[in-house]
C-alpha cells in the first residue's frame, strides 16, 4: 500500500507542475499531434515519380577487348593447357586461339606445378592470357574428352587493361583484380556505374573473360 500511496503522490506533483506551466503542457500535447499532422499529410499528397527502366546494349564477348589492339606488345599473348601429353587439349586450345583475330602462342605444360615454375622464373610468362587445367587423367595423348570433365582458368594476378584503368579509374592502386570493391562501400538502388554498359569500375565486365 505505501508504494501505491507513493505514485499518487508522484503522479498528484506531477500534475501541480502541469497546472501551473498551462503553455507547456499545451505544446507538449499538440507538438506530437501536429509532426504527425504533418507527416501523414506529405505522406499523402506526395505524387510518387516513375523512373521509366533502363535498357542496357548487349555486350558483345565474341572479341577481345580494344585495348588488345591499342596497346602493342613485345611477345605473343599466350594460352596456356595443362597436361600437354593429350593432343585433344592442345587441338581444343587451338580453336579457341582460331576464334579471336588476335595471334596467341599455344602452350602445353604437363603439370600444374611445372606451370607455376614457368610463371615464377621466366619473364615470358607476363603474357599468360589464362592457363586452362582438365581436371582428367589421360592414358593417351589420342584419347578423347569425356563428357563430363571439369577445367579451372587461371588467370595472372595482372589486368590486361590495367594501362588503360590507370587513366580512368579513381582509384590509387587499381592493380590486381580490386576484389575488394566488387561490392560498394555504401549500397544503392541503382546500379553503381549506371552510365556504362560494362559495368564500368572496377570490373569492365571482368575483362570481358577472354575465353568464348
Amino acid at each position: 500500500m505505501a508504494v501505491f500511496k507513493k505514485l499518487k503522490l508522484l503522479l498528484w506533483k506531477n500534475f501541480i507542475l502541469k497546472k501551473r506551466r498551462i503553455l507547456m503542457t499545451v505544446l507538449e500535447i499538440l507538438m506530437p499531434l501536429l509532426f504527425s499532422a504533418v507527416v501523414l499529410y506529405l505522406r499523402f499528397n506526395s505524387v510518387p515519380r516513375k523512373r521509366a527502366a533502363t535498357n542496357y546494349s548487349a555486350i558483345d564477348v565474341s572479341s577481345l577487348p580494344d585495348f588488345f589492339h591499342q596497346f602493342p606488345v613485345k611477345n605473343k599473348f599466350q594460352l596456356v593447357y595443362i597436361p600437354s601429353k593429350s593432343e585433344t587439349l592442345k587441338a581444343l586450345t587451338e580453336m579457341v586461339e582460331d576464334t579471336f583475330d588476335v595471334e596467341f602462342e599455344v602452350l602445353g605444360f604437363s603439370s600444374v606445378p611445372v606451370f607455376e615454375s614457368y610463371i615464377i622464373n621466366d619473364p615470358k610468362a607476363f603474357y599468360i592470357l589464362v592457363g586452362i587445367v582438365f581436371d582428367h587423367n589421360f592414358n593417351d595423348s589420342r584419347e578423347p574428352l569425356p563428357l563430363g570433365v571439369k577445367y579451372n582458368l587461371h588467370f595472372s594476378y595482372i589486368q590486361r587493361n590495367f594501362a588503360s584503368m590507370k587513366h580512368t579509374s579513381l582509384q590509387e592502386n587499381s592493380e590486381g583484380w580490386c576484389t575488394s570493391f566488387l561490392y560498394p562501400p555504401n549500397l544503392s538502388y541503382e546500379p553503381r556505374e549506371f552510365a556504362f554498359t560494362d559495368g564500368g569500375i572496377p570490373g569492365e565486365e571482368i575483362q570481358k573473360v577472354e575465353l568464348p
